[in-house]
Formats: C-alpha cells, structure tokens, sequence
C-alpha cells in the first residue's frame, strides 16, 4: 500500500515539474481561417485550433487560402499570411517578458498599439535579412520567397529597423540604444546603401522599406490607395477595426 502511495506521489510531482518548467505561453491563437499547423520545438506537428496557447519558438505554417490571429500575452495582435512560415517568440522564464515572433518566409501583420514597453520588455520581429523592433504601431513584413529581401510597411507609428548583417557582426551588443538614421519625410532616400554597424533606420507611418541580404536598403512612401486595395491589407484593417470596437 506504502509503495502504491509513493509510486502515486512521485508521479503527481514530476507532472508538477513539468508544468513548473514549461516556458509561459507567448500567446493564445484567436482565428485560424483555413488550414495551419503547429510544429514543436521536438518537430511533432498538430493542427492549429482556436483556444490553442503558442510557446517560445513553436513554428507555425499556413496553408493555402489560411489565416491565423495570435493574441499575445502582451495584449500585441500578430496575424500571419496564408502559404507562410513563422516561428513565434516569446518569455522562457516568468520574469521574461519579450515577444515577437522570426518571419522565415511569407507575411505577417503586427497590431502592437495595445503593448506596453518597460526596462524588462521587448517586442522584435526577425526576418532572414532584417530585424525591427516596434514602437506602439502598426506594421506589415513581407519576406521574399527565396528569402532574399524583406520589405516592412509602417500603418501607424513607427518600426526601428536593422539588417541582419548588421545583427551579426555585432554579436549580441545592445538592442536600438546605438545612434539611429532618422528618415525625414515622404520622400525617397538616395538608393541603396550599406548601413554603419550603430545603425537603426526609424521609418514612420506610410513609409516602406527594402532590406536585401546583403544589408542594403531602400525606403520610401508608399502608395496608401493602391496598397489598400490589397486583399491582405484589407482584411487586416478589418480585422483591426473590428477588435478595437469589442468584437
């Protein structure tokens, strides 16, 4: 009976270790349009499903004609494209309160107008040449099929920018803290340059910008009535507007 017991104990605690140990969850998945899949640290897939939480580096893939909506614990709004892969970020320890997510190809739309930022916060988004961390905004990236270039559209507020590049020689030094390339205005800047290593470039509210992996790039503004033709673009301001009345 004794051994029955201490066999029943041992196992309510290591259940109990495991739960203490898994990361909190980054975000908890709110629309899935169509088909997604969610693939684990270990490489298990599963279907996305609504309710469904998403943790520190889970991957997730669209299918064809498929949206999802991921709210994060931060109260960021990051809805992901239909054929696109994106490897969520978020805390690995209950004091960690970062976010984001690594667009590794396909687009994504970040709300983050409801974020909060502090000393022990961080929201970043990662692309295979680009990095931009947010400042209380709305934004849209877009990663090139091969990869080769990502290009951000700012809606609201503004994004701080870097190449990836630039993010590797620094090895690890401090996040946007360094000088930064303020754009001015609508107008275009002149072409394609390589960026100093303290570089951040801020680009502002209907501005867009190019960075190809060999860490150049291109800004300007956008054509706001074309662009808002785009189906994607469309729906996501729906989508937008819809949350911030309650619905």
């Amino acid at each position: 009976m004794k051994i029955k017991a201490l066999a029943g104990f041992l196992v309510l605690m290591s259940a109990v270790s495991v739960l203490s140990s898994q990361n909190p969850p980054a975000g908890e998945i709110t629309v899935v349009i169509g088909e997604a899949q969610l693939q684990r640290p270990d490489g298990r897939e599963r279907p996305l499903r609504m309710g469904m939480s998403v943790y520190q580096d889970n991957i997730i893939k669209t299918g064809a004609e498929s949206k999802v909506e991921i709210k994060g614990f931060n109260g960021g709004v990051i809805r992901i494209a239909e054929l696109s892969t994106v490897q969520i970020q978020g805390p690995d320890s209950q004091d960690d309160r970062k976010s984001g997510a690594s667009v590794i190809g396909g687009k994504i739309w970040a709300n983050m107008k409801a974020v909060i930022l502090s000393d022990k916060s961080s929201v970043a988004f990662d692309t295979p040449t680009a990095t931009a961390g947010i400042r209380g905004t709305v934004f849209r990236v877009d990663v090139e099929g091969d990869a080769s270039a990502t290009d951000v559209l700012v809606y609201e507020g503004k994004v701080v920018v870097k190449p990836e590049v630039i993010e590797k020689k620094q090895q690890g030094s401090a996040d946007p803290a360094g000088e930064r390339y303020e754009v001015g205005g609508p107008s275009e800047i002149e072409g394609p340059r390589e960026v100093s290593l303290e570089e951040w470039i801020t680009i502002v509210a209907g501005q867009q910008i190019r960075v190809e992996q060999s860490g150049n790039f291109s800004t300007w503004q956008f054509d706001a009535k074309k662009d808002s033709e785009d189906d994607w673009v469309r729906y996501n301001k729906e989508r937008d507007a819809a949350l911030e009345q309650g619905e």
